[in-house]
């Protein structure tokens, strides 16, 4: 029995497919992303509540410190003091809140004023 190219080509493929199932089925179990569960949908009851610990779980993450893992104590009145602090313009905060500090409110117009966007089509 000679080996011909054709014959060496195709054991060759064998031996290649063997190796590349027993090497993937081996390798590495962790990297099998398993099926998280069922996806629910928010009018249903048990939508409801994985959105709401969903909506609680990215207030935690934007909330927290990322050092220590836990909401800063007291961190909601240096928000507030911080935004007392911050400057007051005159213009828009003038005419609702009644606030001037003489800094004054310029606006200039750019581009084009004649642009409609979506407009609906009538008949």
């Amino acid at each position: 029995m000679g080996f011909t190219p054709l014959r060496l080509f195709l054991l060759f493929c064998f031996f290649a497919t063997v190796a590349y199932w027993i090497t993937g089925r081996t390798t590495a179990p962790e990297q099998i992303v398993r099926n998280p569960g069922k996806i629910y949908s928010t009018s249903s009851s048990k939508g409801r509540i994985a959105a709401k610990k969903a909506r609680m779980d990215y207030f935690l993450r934007m909330l927290r410190d990322p050092v220590t893992g836990t909401i800063p104590h007291g961190i909601r009145d240096k928000e507030l003091a911080f935004a007392r602090a911050l400057p007051k313009r005159l213009g828009v905060l003038s005419k609702t809140t009644g606030i001037t500090d003489g800094t004054p409110f310029v606006w200039q117009e750019a581009g084009p004023t004649d642009v409609g966007g979506r407009t609906p089509r009538w008949r």
